[in-house]
């Protein structure tokens, strides 16, 4: 048993900075709170950013009044990434013998999906490579790693995981072939794998299609400079909704649903900042190959192969939506550009100095946010006096915050506060458009009596969700008080017609009350 200890002491050789960064890496894979609305990654993102800001400040104080620098052994770095990996890999496979812990998909880790869960397994996995064996015990771990980890990413069934792993690996062992049959098993082996994932989840590829499809129109609206931060997110379900009205036959009808991201995160800087964004990006991507082509060595490769794998996962998916991997990119980042800066000790105490500032301040506004939050899921499902109360003095810190504002609205709505309701929810349309916030404006205008302005919402809530039955029903019970006898038997219709994606007890008593209402007018 003490022999194991040394060994493992002698492993990973920890160190202050080492173990602060296993800190933050551990929060950024591992937080979760129920306490919050959003447990899964609200709470990432916040105490991630918490333990940054807390790690940043300990150390620049500590190594002022020390006289040192930062000390970044990259081994000992790698050797955590691939701990806290391995650790998430053994978490997915307890879950996949288990399935019934989660309800909506077999392996997720400590993440609200699969994807989460994959990208957090790609960014961990190339430093796999940095970890230089000593022993036969040593050598046997990481090839134990490496089997655990390709293993969980393929019962994952994430297709961008998947597709991002093959690439990797064969990337790695492409130096074990001639150039041109490199260059053709590689090309042929990514087509095959990128056809074969179309067909693993074709209607999910399918839905990817059409958002790509209507972000398109999106994007000719604004092609140089984008439309701005998060403008996919207020924006991109009104051209889903234009795009159903102009082709209500579609065959993505059925596979239309509210969406939050493009599926690609080029897509997203496209949208956000237009061609000069990603025209900056890719300048910066060539800067980087030309950095490593100029001085390779077996950190910047490892870099290079953590660098490729993320960016062809984020060609079908939302991988920086995780605080991990913008710690792995950041970390990417340092290891090719670290000999290219040469901080003098003067500028280096300014540094520290600004640093601890930067760091104070952000732990205080983190704090009022995980604060904040924690206020919110308090009275996240309760209507009292107090609760207003509460919501009022949260809207102060969480005014920007779209679903805080739209679970304000709905509040206001319940308590008959129909003016302010409205104004919240009109707020929240400018960092939000979605699905529900169009049926939230129907209800509130309709319970103002304003029925042709809630008639514009719940259509608009139909064309940006065709497959649904919510919108129609609404739509046939405002007609139906409002005295419009004749679009109530049409809309019932189409609701009796309409085919069930899902069966639920509810669309079954949708479609009873709208062949009820027929039966009522003949």
């Amino acid at each position: 048993m003490a022999n194991l200890c040394k060994h493992i002491k002698d492993c990973f050789c920890l160190e202050t900075e080492s173990l602060l960064w296993g800190l933050i890496c551990t929060t950024a894979v591992f937080s979760y709170s129920n306490n919050m609305v959003d447990a899964y990654i609200s709470s990432k993102w916040y105490f991630t950013l918490l333990a940054l800001c807390f790690s940043v400040t300990f150390l620049s104080i500590w190594n002022i009044l020390h006289n040192k620098i930062f000390k970044i052994k990259l081994t000992t770095y790698y050797k955590i990434i691939i701990t806290i990996s391995l650790l998430q890999s053994l978490y997915g496979l307890y879950q996949w013998t288990r399935p019934t812990l989660n309800n909506n998909h077999w392996i997720c880790g400590s993440f609200d999906n699969p994807t989460g869960f994959a990208a957090c397994l790609i960014g961990g996995f190339p430093f796999a490579l940095g970890w230089k064996a000593k022993n036969k015990i040593e050598e046997k771990a990481i090839w134990m790693f490496a089997f655990i980890v390709i293993v969980t990413i393929f019962l994952s069934e994430s297709r961008s995981g998947i597709l991002s792993l093959t690439i990797m690996c064969l990337i790695i062992c492409h130096k074990h072939f001639y150039l041109k049959v490199r260059r053709l098993y590689i090309t042929i082996g990514s087509l095959f794998f990128i056809v074969c994932l179309y067909f693993l989840k074709k209607d999910s590829a399918d839905g990817r299609l059409l958002i790509w499809k209507c972000s398109w129109e999106m994007f000719k609206e604004a092609p140089f400079l984008g439309h701005g931060l998060n403008s996919f997110r207020a924006n991109y379900m009104k051209y889903q909704a234009e795009y159903f009205k102009q082709s209500p036959d579609s065959a993505y009808t059925i596979l239309a649903d509210n969406v939050l991201h493009p599926f690609n995160e080029y897509w997203h800087i496209l949208l956000n900042w237009g061609v000069i964004g990603l025209f900056i990006l890719i300048i910066f991507i060539v800067f980087l190959l030309r950095i490593y082509i100029s001085n390779p060595d077996s950190n910047k490769k490892i870099a290079i192969l953590s660098l490729i794998g993320i960016g062809i996962f984020s060609l079908f998916s939302y991988p920086f939506s995780y605080p991990f991997i913008w710690l792995i990119v950041c970390f990417d980042l340092y290891i090719l550009l670290k000999d290219l800066f040469n901080i003098s000790q003067h500028l280096r105490i300014y540094l520290y100095i600004l640093a601890i500032v930067g760091g104070m301040i952000g732990s205080y506004k983190i704090i009022q946010f995980i604060h904040a939050e924690y206020c919110w899921k308090n009275i996240a499902y309760k209507t009292s006096k107090n609760s207003l109360l509460c919501y009022n003095d949260l809207y102060k810190t969480l005014d920007k915050n779209p679903y805080f504002l739209y679970n304000y609205a709905v509040f206001l709505l319940r308590i008959g506060d129909y003016g302010k309701s409205l104004e919240i929810t009109l707020e929240c349309q400018k960092y939000w458009s979605d699905y529900e916030l169009e049926l939230l404006l129907g209800n509130i205008l309709q319970s103002q009596g304003n029925f042709h302005a809630a008639e514009i919402h719940f259509q608009e809530a139909f064309f940006m969700c065709p497959s649904r039955f919510i919108p129609l029903y609404y739509l046939m019970e405002l007609y139906k008080k409002n005295g419009n006898l004749e679009k109530c038997q049409t809309t019932a219709r189409l609701i009796i017609k309409k085919p069930i994606k899902i069966n639920s007890p509810q669309i079954h008593l949708i479609k009873t009350r709208a062949k009820q209402l027929i039966s009522e007018a003949q």
